[in-house]
């Protein structure tokens, strides 16, 4: 019983050491301003995003994308969707308006796939 025990136990221990992952994710800065940041993770800016950039006039968001975006989502730090907005288009602008001071995750929804691709940003002013 000793030795089905110990052979149970040490098996599931391979399995969760195998499967664990220690690669931690890598973010990229897409803009840094004094006003705002925006970052994507490295898989996701070669994948999905043309460009980013912030408009201090007209203080806007503008987010440029190989694929056509059918929706925009916008989290707020407790994970909570604030705002979906339809875009249909490969280029989007979000105005400073719609956020506050902190960070906020903006998913991207393409029509027809279940993958949303994320952006953090962070607005300190």
């Amino acid at each position: 019983m000793k030795k089905l025990i110990l052979s149970f136990v040490f098996v599931l221990a391979t399995i969760s050491i195998s499967i664990a992952n220690n690669n931690p994710t890598k973010s990229v800065k897409l803009v840094e301003t004094s006003e705002v940041s925006v970052s994507v993770e490295l898989d996701e800016l070669s994948a999905f995003f043309k460009s980013a950039s912030y408009d201090s006039d007209g203080e806007q968001l503008e987010y440029m994308t190989f694929e056509d975006i059918t929706f925009v989502q916008i989290y707020n730090q407790a994970g909570d969707l604030e705002f979906q907005l339809p875009v249909q288009s490969t280029k989007v602008k979000i105005g400073k308006s719609l956020f506050g001071k902190g960070e906020y995750k903006v998913g991207f929804l393409i029509d027809g796939k279940s993958t949303i691709h994320f952006s953090t940003v962070n607005f300190t002013k």
